[in-house]
């Protein structure tokens, strides 16, 4: 594991590309940790559904290839997840 470890994270790849991004949906996930170690100025993350139901997901992925895109996990839930929830957009629906 430790050769693997120095083989991936020392140096530094020069681009991470990720398929099947969407099952990355928990930031704490060792999957999302151990990609969080690998520093690289360039990540791509592929996936075929993109979308949830449950916007945190949405942020885990994006998170991955841009980690100040979408903001922090509370300033995402606060700008977006919330007021999707509470209706506060004039598109929101009842039902997620």
């Amino acid at each position: 594991m430790d050769e693997m470890y120095g083989a991936l994270v020392r140096p530094c790849p020069d681009l991470v590309i990720c398929d099947e991004g969407h099952r990355i949906k928990n930031s704490q996930a060792g999957i999302s940790q151990a990609l969080k170690e690998i520093h690289s100025h360039r990540r791509t993350v592929f996936t075929g559904y993109p979308l949830d139901t449950n916007l945190v997901e949405y942020w885990c992925t994006t998170v991955l290839s841009g980690p100040n895109y979408l903001r922090n996990k509370t300033q995402f839930c606060n700008m977006f997840e919330r007021p999707v929830h509470n209706g506060f957009c004039v598109d929101s629906t009842d039902v997620l």
